[in-house]
């Protein structure tokens, strides 16, 4: 039973590497002055790829928050 710890540790290792806070890759700049509210509504989708999870689907629904 000495394998399960380092199981576990693994696996909390992977999950805090995987839950850090993304850093833009270099090369990208970050846009500073963005407009959030411009971006706020009703959008209407006028093309898609065909997904297997959307087969059937004919709208969906989604709300933005100030928080991201």
């Amino acid at each position: 039973m000495r394998i399960l710890p380092v199981i576990a540790a693994v696996t909390a290792a992977f999950l805090v590497v995987a839950c850090s806070s993304p850093t833009p890759p270099p090369g990208v700049t970050v846009v500073s002055n963005f407009d959030a509210q411009r971006f706020l509504g009703t959008w209407y989708e006028i093309a898609r790829m065909d997904h297997q999870f959307e087969r059937g689907l004919e709208e969906s629904h989604g709300q933005l928050q100030r928080d991201g």
